[in-house]
């Protein structure tokens, strides 16, 4: 989360410096195909990569993490279940990802999504995400240090509940707390 938290933070720099360099330099007019776009002149695409890297990162690590521990929790006969939820969980994010623009035009008329991109300041919706993941992160922390959600204790209880076995190490592995019987398939056709 503090990957999307700089994500979002370095993606509110560029608009703001974008719309600054139009203010100082004026709009480059670009032609692609037959369409016109107003570009920046003094800013390149290339500024747009280390916040695509941040939020492949963020989304990476937020991603295995989530569904490895959603995994290790859940019994056996409810993992489709638990997957199920961490995923309708994201996508309700996501949906209140699109509606907070909209949102925002109502209140402040930072995102004015029919009118002309350069009017709007789209660089003060990056800055509230970034805040707001910013807090969610400290939250998490908060809980994470409260709960023992570390995943090694994790795995452990796991797998002393489902093989009633002594405490083993901390050091036990994902495999441990899941291995099953995996019998070889023989392709080889029986007919000659």
């Amino acid at each position: 989360m503090l990957l999307a938290s700089l994500a979002l933070s370095a993606a509110g720099l560029l608009e703001y410096f974008r719309r600054k360099n139009i203010a100082e330099c004026g709009l480059l007019r670009q032609v692609i195909g037959n369409t016109y776009y107003d570009a920046s002149p003094g800013i390149s695409l290339l500024w747009q990569i280390p916040q695509y890297c941040l939020v492949g990162a963020s989304e990476v690590f937020f991603v295995v993490t989530g569904i490895e521990y959603a995994y290790i929790e859940s019994p056996i006969n409810m993992q489709g279940v638990v997957m199920g939820l961490f995923w309708l969980a994201s996508g309700i994010g996501n949906f209140i990802g699109l509606a907070l623009p909209y949102i925002f035009y109502y209140i402040d008329d930072i995102w004015q999504p029919k009118e002309y991109i350069n009017c709007s300041r789209i660089d003060k919706y990056f800055f509230i995400l970034a805040i707001f993941m910013l807090i969610y992160s400290f939250i998490f922390i908060c809980i994470s240090k409260c709960c023992d959600l570390s995943l090694n204790s994790v795995i452990v209880e796991t797998h002393q509940k489902r093989n009633n076995s002594e405490p083993e190490s901390a050091s036990a592995t994902p495999q441990l707390a899941r291995r099953r019987t995996v019998r070889p398939v023989n392709f080889e056709s029986s007919v000659d």
